[in-house]
């Protein structure tokens, strides 16, 4: 029996509705990987003495407490220095893993990402105030970051744990 155009109708609307409610859930390895790249930018923009209007947001948005108190030190250290940071970091190869064992830490929570990242530097410099690479003391190209994140009220995915991992992302 052929559809009705009425019936075709809220077919119709029940296939979007469907493909629209399936495009809304995202893809918690792509969530967390561009929050994570969003971050990492957002990071580089404070290093880079470029800061945005979005620069803080962004920050505040994608990182926990913990995360967003953790460098402020070591950052500010940096800038009082006369230090900054020229290009950007990239993620060459990021995957989602389980939580080494071992670590020390307290498992992440139930809903929370744990991933590996490959970090590429080697379009980064540190320089000091008048410019001339500090290369000597930042000569790491290429670095394996172990990244946490975790739903927030909202249900973002926002970094709650970035660490240096003994991982082999950034081999091949």
């Amino acid at each position: 029996m052929p559809l009705r155009p009425a019936h075709a109708t809220f077919a119709l609307l029940g296939v979007i509705a469907l493909l629209t409610s399936c495009a809304s859930r995202s893809d918690p390895l792509s969530e967390a990987e561009q929050n994570y790249r969003d971050w990492l930018t957002a990071a580089d923009d404070i290093r880079r003495r470029t800061v945005t209007d979005d620069t803080a947001a962004t920050l505040r948005r994608l990182s926990s407490d913990d995360v967003l108190m953790a460098p402020r030190f070591s950052v500010v250290d940096h800038m009082l220095a006369g230090a900054r940071q020229t290009g950007y970091r990239h993620i060459v190869a990021f995957r989602i893993v389980q939580r080494p064992q071992g670590s020390g830490a307290l498992p992440p929570p139930e809903d929370a990402v744990t991933a590996e990242a490959c970090v590429d530097a080697t379009l980064v410099d540190q320089v000091d105030g008048v410019g001339d690479s500090l290369a000597g003391e930042y000569d790491a190209r290429r670095y394996a970051r172990f990244v946490v994140l975790t739903r927030d009220e909202s249900g973002i995915l926002v970094i709650s744990e970035e660490r240096e991992t003994a991982s082999d992302i950034c081999e091949g």
